[in-house]
């Protein structure tokens, strides 16, 4: 894979635009960013997880820095809000946080952002029990397609963003690519481990997880492989 010019963090349309390119291999414009400078997750040899030319990626081929990467933070965890910002910011390294909109103290994490890390949806109300045994019997099962847009919408309203997604307990049910598509959403991850391809699912990226006890060692080792 070749290497791009890292500029600055594109948004909005133009990003979604330059992910369905990416993904369906179409090469970027020179001086396109790639790598951390896109601010979403960007597994090694496969392109990215989620992000800004990640959708491109997978879609179209675009080239990619061969060791691409980035990071990502579920939940809005306290410990990456009050240790993890600060490194990003310090570092200039742009990062995706995935708030659950619904919490209590939403407002107070939004107000931690900075020009480095973007907040994304994990979902407003979705973090409970379901009905169903499906998956890890999450509540997405028990919802219409119309249900899930409207859970997330809302989310999006707190947040100001509707560009990416990060299923909750990973689960997704038969209308949620659907209702990615409806909310036009860039790229949507599950927690099924992987690096993301050209020709995978937008709407059902995987994922590689980096969790608090991982050393650098192991961190460098997957990008490496």
């Amino acid at each position: 894979m070749g290497n791009a010019t890292p500029p600055t963090l594109v948004r909005g349309a133009s990003r979604r635009a330059l992910i369905h390119s990416w993904l369906s291999g179409c090469q970027l414009p020179q001086g396109c960013p790639s790598g951390s400078s896109w601010g979403r997750r960007l597994p090694s040899k496969g392109g990215p997880e989620c992000s800004t030319s990640g959708g491109s990626y997978i879609e179209s081929g675009t080239e990619l820095h061969p060791r691409s990467s980035g990071s990502r933070s579920l939940a809005g965890e306290h410990g990456f809000l009050d240790n993890g910002i600060p490194i990003l910011a310090k570092y200039k390294v742009h990062a995706t946080s995935f708030l659950i909109c619904i919490d209590g103290d939403i407002e107070d994490k939004l107000n931690q952002s900075n020009p480095y890390v973007l907040f994304e949806s994990h979902s407003y109300d979705l973090h409970r029990a379901g009905s169903t045994k499906l998956g890890h019997g999450g509540r997405i099962y028990d919802l219409t397609e119309q249900e899930l847009v409207a859970d997330i919408q809302k989310s999006a309203d707190i947040i100001g963003s509707v560009e990416a997604f990060a299923y909750p307990f990973g689960d997704v049910s038969d209308v949620s690519s659907a209702a990615m598509n409806d909310l036009g959403i860039s790229c949507a991850v599950t927690t099924n481990y992987g690096n993301a391809i050209v020709g995978d699912d937008p709407t059902k990226l995987p994922r590689c997880r980096v969790s608090g006890g991982n050393s650098l060692s192991s961190y460098i080792s997957m990008v490496e492989n």
